[in-house]
């Protein structure tokens, strides 16, 4: 009869188990001691001191960017700009901390709209949105070209210019013909289109959205539009805005619902989406310089009328 061979299986399993458990609590820690210097940058750094970091970037010229000889830097709009971006960044990941905790209180909701974003997808356009807005901080400046455009000009050769007005006003016989159609101010349909595509007709996002007004080609369908053509893309994405507006009764509101779906403004979750969170702010601010640029064209169509 052949003796029975035990092998000591229970020490190496123990010894493997203890090498995880201490893996395990050294990234516990090393996570913990992040999540607490974030909260910390996030919530209790000094203004003074974030005021100092901001000069800072915005007097150093990042490497390998390459400048036309005859721009200008504009010191004044370089520090705005990295203003700007840098409460971008922190805000992307102060929705995220408080998306994050909206979820967990609300577990347990019940069913979710076809509209709505998954919580995964919230969180991962917020931190993109978050870690885009911090590499403009530290890479871009801005600087005044031959023509007196302001340019935003960053690493290897990127460079992009900050107004695009010019573009957007070309479609302005289109956007008078949208505006009467749905009883919007022909501003707010300007400022969807810079803030959307910046007037580029053949605009095609990450997502799939098309055209100056970015429609989803689900939604354009829906709206019997063709979103290729700049015609139908602005009236369809004018008619678009006028149904959110009739649904929430809140130009804000209908804004959220334009670009992160009605579904997303009924849970309340456009709340603590950055992107939509920019978007609200920055829509209304370029409506106003369309309402300013369209008044000014009536006084000049008034006056040539009166010689």
């Amino acid at each position: 009869m052949k003796p029975v061979i035990n092998f000591p299986m229970g020490r190496p399993f123990n010894g493997l188990w203890k090498k995880f458990k201490e893996i395990f609590l050294e990234l516990t820690r090393v996570v913990g001691i992040i999540l607490l210097l974030i909260v910390i940058f996030l919530y209790f750094t000094p203004a003074k001191l974030e005021d100092i970091l901001i000069m800072k970037i915005a007097n150093y010229n990042p490497p390998y960017s390459v400048v036309p000889k005859e721009f200008k830097l504009d010191q004044k709009a370089t520090l705005s700009f990295k203003k700007e971006k840098y409460y971008e960044f922190k805000n992307g990941l102060k929705d995220t901390i408080a998306f994050l905790g909206h979820e967990l209180t609300n577990f347990k909701r019940k069913g979710q709209s076809d509209f709505d974003l998954s919580p995964g997808v919230i969180v991962k356009s917020n931190l993109k949105s978050a870690l885009t807005a911090f590499a403009d901080f530290l890479t871009m400046r801005i600087y005044i070209s031959q023509d007196q455009q302001k340019v935003a000009v960053g690493s290897r050769n990127f460079m992009q210019y900050l107004d695009q007005k010019h573009k957007v006003l070309r479609w302005s016989k289109y956007i008078f013909k949208a505006a009467e159609l749905y009883n919007i101010d022909p501003a707010l349909i300007a400022a969807v289109i810079e803030q959307e595509s910046g007037g580029n007709p053949n605009a095609i996002s990450p997502a799939g959205a098309i055209g100056l007004m970015q429609l989803m080609p689900k939604t354009a369908r829906g709206l019997g539009v063709n979103p290729y053509d700049p015609e139908q893309n602005i009236i369809g994405g004018a008619r678009y805005l006028a149904i959110q507006y009739k649904r929430f009764g809140d130009w804000q509101l209908a804004l959220a619902a334009y670009n992160a779906g009605p579904g997303n403004v009924y849970n309340n979750n456009y709340l603590y989406i950055s992107e939509t969170q920019n978007y609200i702010r920055k829509v209304p601010l370029l409506m106003e310089k369309y309402r300013a640029i369209f008044a000014n064209a009536r006084i000049k169509a008034e006056e040539a009328k009166e010689e």
